[in-house]
């Protein structure tokens, strides 16, 4: 577990949320636990290989996620969601909390290569409503960011057989 990799993950997504949605995240805690589940309304998986291999989960209170979306959407579309049905709405959340996931994960790589640390990752995984869906019996480590709308949970699991097909399978995503 190294600790470059994980701060360069928090610092990346502190950094990425504020550029997109102008919202602060402030680091509450980072600590090492086992047996990751899903815990929140939204997540994001991303699997990593080459040097370091693994996954990174975002994970979004429903309050966070839908701010985000709202300030991001009025920033490309300049309308509020409240405007769009809710098809539209179903159809750019995902699509938008998906690049969320895909701008950190690509800011904390291109960090990571210039440390000389090389990193591939997936597309996007985006959960909906997957909460205690059981991702890795292994340790991982997990660090908590909060804003006023809630948390944002940031997972990353170090692990040589991770597989993102499975997790696909098992959430019917």
């Amino acid at each position: 577990m190294d600790p470059k990799i994980i701060l360069t993950f928090v610092s990346s997504s502190i950094k990425v949320v504020k550029d997109l949605s102008r919202l602060e995240l402030y680091r509450n805690r980072t600590s090492i636990k086992r047996q990751k589940r899903i815990n929140k309304p939204v997540a994001v998986i991303i699997q990593f290989t080459e040097d370091v291999k693994g996954c990174i989960i975002f994970e979004f209170d429903k309050g966070l996620s839908v701010k985000m979306v709202d300030n991001m959407v009025k920033e490309v579309y300049g309308k509020n969601i409240e405007n769009m049905s809710n098809e539209e709405f179903k159809e750019i959340f995902k699509d938008v909390v998906g690049e969320i996931g895909n701008q950190i994960s690509g800011s904390s790589v291109t960090e990571l290569f210039n440390m000389g640390v090389k990193i591939n990752i997936s597309y996007p995984l985006v959960l909906i409503n997957s909460e205690d869906l059981l991702i890795s019996h292994k340790q991982y480590v997990e660090s908590v960011l909060d804003t006023v709308y809630g948390s944002m949970v940031i997972s990353i699991l170090f692990d040589d057989l991770f597989d993102i097909e499975k997790i696909k399978m098992d959430s019917k995503a």
